[in-house]
């Protein structure tokens, strides 16, 4: 069963982390539309950060929560991996000149490190209720 979840680690994290950014943006995106108008400008850059930061934080707690054993080195494994590829992706933005995805990298960052401190911290526990 430990295989399993460890098997199940990153297809998880992945998918909890899609949901969250879903989720996340559906609510944001109707919220700021009800009271702030279009979502354009400064506006939608706040969104796409909070956005992105949902689903970072959704990615490393759901890994640290799957795990079965040693939670501290998958949340410090998973906040890393999401740092490899938001340094991949801060490199081809300032490759091609494109700006405008440097909010979402940030709050992509943001939430997972926010993820690698709740999961340092030992509070996402899975106990099993058999003995």
């Amino acid at each position: 069963m430990k295989a399993l979840r460890w098997i199940s680690v990153l297809p998880v994290a992945l998918m909890c982390g899609y949901i969250a950014w879903f989720v996340g943006g559906f609510i944001n995106n109707l919220t700021i539309a009800l009271f702030f108008g279009p979502v354009e400008g400064w506006v939608e850059m706040v969104s796409n950060f909070m956005n992105h930061m949902y689903s970072g934080l959704a990615f490393v707690l759901s890994a640290v929560w799957v795990a079965p054993s040693g939670h501290r080195y998958v949340a410090f494994a998973a906040f890393m991996l999401v740092a490899v590829f938001a340094g991949a992706s801060l490199y081809s933005s300032f490759e091609i000149g494109k700006f405008y995805a440097l909010p979402s990298i940030a709050g992509a960052l943001f939430g997972s490190f926010a993820g690698l401190f709740v999961g340092l911290s030992g509070w996402p526990q899975v106990t099993s209720q058999r003995k």
